[in-house]
């Protein structure tokens, strides 16, 4: 995707706004998939045989966000015009607020219990900080957005 987009980017005349901000957001949006697959490989890598809370809560905010994240994208186009765009730019960096806080509380709870296998504290506590990560990529790619938008207002 982004290698279709940096071809776009640099054959274009004119482009909908900087340069320097499409192959940010290109790239921040790759980040995004990036971290995605990252919870996806270590769930099956670390073959877990049960899930914990915070691990739906935050799955359910990343659900949310992208689904933010399109709505902002599909209005992109006109941002010039559509207040859509900054609303749901702010309202992924409240979600990614909220993340902050069952992470926090994921961790807390995952070093407050008493675990039988160290392995699995682990493997939670790296699945947890790779959920954070997906999180803030979408925040900063949310960011850019923001971005783009101050700077034409």
């Amino acid at each position: 995707m982004v290698k279709r987009i940096m071809g776009e980017l640099y054959r274009a005349f004119v482009t909908p706004f900087d340069r320097a901000d499409v192959s940010s957001l290109a790239l921040a949006m790759d980040d995004i998939v990036d971290d995605m697959d990252g919870v996806v490989t270590r769930l099956d890598l670390f073959n877990l045989d049960e899930t914990r809370r915070e691990a739906r809560q935050v799955a359910e905010l990343c659900l949310r966000a992208a689904r933010e994240f399109r709505v902002m994208i599909d209005h992109l186009p006109n941002y010039k015009n559509d207040p859509v765009v900054m609303e749901k730019a702010i309202a992924i960096g409240n979600i990614e607020n909220e993340g902050d806080d069952v992470y926090h509380t994921a961790l807390s709870r995952l070093f407050h219990e008493d675990l039988k296998d160290p392995r699995c504290t682990l493997a939670w506590l790296r699945l947890f900080d790779r959920m954070e990560m997906c999180m803030d990529a979408f925040d900063k790619a949310a960011g850019v957005v923001r971005s783009v938008v101050m700077k034409s207002a």
